[in-house]
């Protein structure tokens, strides 16, 4: 009464979601320099029930998570076989040898599947790999390099996609360390804050107590490389 207005209490919904127009959903976003020529290969909901409710969550198998193909546009990125092998030699020769997180002989096996179509998981990874081991060209500076958007463009497509896994967590180590080490910042800090949110929601963090969003691995191997991974993350957020 104070405002003279007429109060209405109808049961309609004033706060009602409008239905979602799936013409403007993932298909058909077009990220910064890349392609939308891909591919949804499964769909899939995060259960979130891992986080309302951990204590009946049950632990999933990395295998059932749903991946986005590559496209070729990302491929062509790497150039040719011979300077995805350079790449791959010069990190172990020289950023692994202060950071060793990543387990040589799994990517020396799984560099192979690099193809168009191959999981858009592994390209991200191999590609940062390459980011960290390039030097920005004298026409661009390290922030406007068409490699570093690139990278930047795909991993903000695999996180809103939900493809939790290792190869994101570690992506996300990689693009931090090359915006830390040329002072781009706050994305520095904000990447590796987004690769220690990952391990807390993998669990990385405390394989004793805290709830497990995948089985443990089979292997010694694989669960080192878990181990180191989460080191890497506590090493550069410090």
């Amino acid at each position: 009464m104070r405002l003279h207005k007429i109060c209405d209490y109808s049961t309609t919904n004033a706060y009602a979601v409008p239905p979602v127009n799936e013409g403007n959903g993932f298909r058909d976003w077009k990220p910064i320099g890349l392609s939308t020529n891909f591919s949804v290969v499964s769909h899939g909901t995060f259960p979130a029930r891992f986080f309302l409710n951990s204590a009946t969550h049950q632990q999933l198998s990395i295998n059932i998570i749903p991946t986005i193909s590559t496209s070729s546009d990302t491929i062509a990125l790497f150039g040719s076989t011979e300077d995805i092998q350079y790449m791959c030699d010069k990190y172990f020769s020289e950023v692994q040898n202060w950071l060793p997180f990543l387990r040589r002989e799994r990517i020396a096996r799984r560099v192979h599947d690099l193809k168009v179509g191959c999981d858009i998981r592994l390209a991200l990874l191999l590609l940062c790999m390459k980011l960290v081991t390039t030097t920005p060209s004298y026409q661009q500076d390290a922030i406007t390099s068409l490699l570093y958007q690139a990278v930047r463009d795909l991993s903000a497509r695999v996180e809103s996609a939900c493809l939790i896994s290792l190869e994101l967590i570690q992506a996300n180590i990689l693009l931090s360390m090359y915006e830390m080490a040329h002072g781009i910042y706050p994305a520095g800090f904000l990447s590796i804050g987004r690769a220690a949110r990952l391990c807390t929601i993998v669990g990385l963090h405390d394989r004793m107590r805290a709830p497990q969003l995948f089985k443990e691995p089979e292997t010694w191997a694989m669960l080192e490389e878990e181990r180191r991974t989460w080191w890497a993350v506590l090493i550069l957020d410090r």
